[in-house]
């Protein structure tokens, strides 16, 4: 009987995992890639994983921008402005985890109490 995958490339994942924390270390990552590339083949490829972690992060709207955006000839163009929407995009998913550990903490608090 074969596996099934727990997650496929571009499903949302849940805040407060690991695996979405490691997503967003992924994300600044091919973000700093992105900005060091000279080469338009290049940056449009980077741009393209960009768009696959906001939309495993749960930003549609984000992704869709970038993508509109990420076309060979006009990617090193608008670098600056993919370039903010994946740290804009960061930060926002950092609170995300921040809160969502928080209240994972709260829940296992509650728990030892009842005990």
């Amino acid at each position: 009987m074969k596996k099934k995958r727990r997650n496929y490339p571009g499903e949302p994942r849940i805040p407060g995992t690991k695996d979405y924390a490691v997503i967003l270390t992924n994300l600044i990552k091919y973000k700093n890639e992105f900005l060091k590339s000279t080469e338009a083949v290049e940056a449009a490829k980077l741009c393209l994983k960009l768009v696959e972690k906001l939309q495993e992060l749960g930003f549609i709207r984000a992704s869709n921008k970038v993508a509109r955006r990420s076309t060979t000839e006009k990617v090193l163009q608008n670098k600056d402005l993919i370039a903010q929407i994946a740290l804009e995009m960061w930060r926002k998913g950092q609170e995300r985890q921040k809160k969502a550990k928080e209240e994972q903490k709260r829940k296992q608090k509650e728990q030892r109490k009842k005990r």
